[in-house]
């Protein structure tokens, strides 16, 4: 496997980061991903890991996948922008994907399970979009308890690492790893 090096790319995008200060090449460098992957981006939202994943999956593609098609029209104009011709937009509903059984080597899902009103739905649909032995990376905030969690302002439902891994077990994935990112975040990693 070819080592993972850093894109030229204009100053402005030389150190990608989503909300947080987690840096996106930092997680590309955690997850394991190969320049010819065909990636899933599952609520990639406008797009912050969807372009770093792109230009790492340079031999291969990126489906930036979410509900909200202003976001995906605003991420779609800055792929152009940047020149990156491996994304594809796709409009999906919260839990269902417009894609083809097991057409994906990797999925992200960043901040999605938090969000959703069925999380376990949502790595259903990951884990029927992967390929056997393809790989899902989940981004979820660390579980606070509730006097911290009063203070936040992060919205959502918390899960921690291990209740993800244990539900997404139950689907049939497998736990890879279970790293803190900031502090704040963690990345759990699985395979099919």
């Amino acid at each position: 496997m070819p080592p993972k090096t850093a894109v030229e790319r204009p100053a402005e995008q030389a150190t990608p980061s989503i909300a947080g200060g987690i840096d996106a090449n930092g997680i590309i460098a955690l997850i394991p991903m190969r320049p010819h992957d065909i990636i899933g981006d599952i609520r990639c939202g406008r797009g912050e890991l969807t372009l770093p994943l792109a230009r790492y999956a340079c031999w291969g593609k990126v489906y930036a996948v979410d509900t909200d098609q202003d976001a995906l029209g605003a991420l779609a104009s800055k792929a152009q922008q940047s020149r990156i011709g491996n994304v594809e937009t796709v409009q999906a509903k919260e839990s269902s994907v417009p894609l083809e059984d097991a057409s994906l080597d990797g999925a992200l899902l960043a901040g999605v399970l938090g969000e959703a009103s069925r999380p376990k739905s949502v790595l259903k649909e990951a884990f029927r979009l992967l390929k056997k032995g393809g790989w899902a990376a989940v981004i979820e905030w660390v579980k606070v308890d509730a006097k911290e969690r009063a203070g936040s302002s992060q919205p959502g439902q918390r899960r921690s690492g291990d209740d993800v891994a244990e539900a997404a077990a139950e689907i049939g994935f497998k736990r890879v790893s279970l790293r803190p990112l900031n502090g704040t975040r963690y990345l759990l990693v699985l395979r099919k």
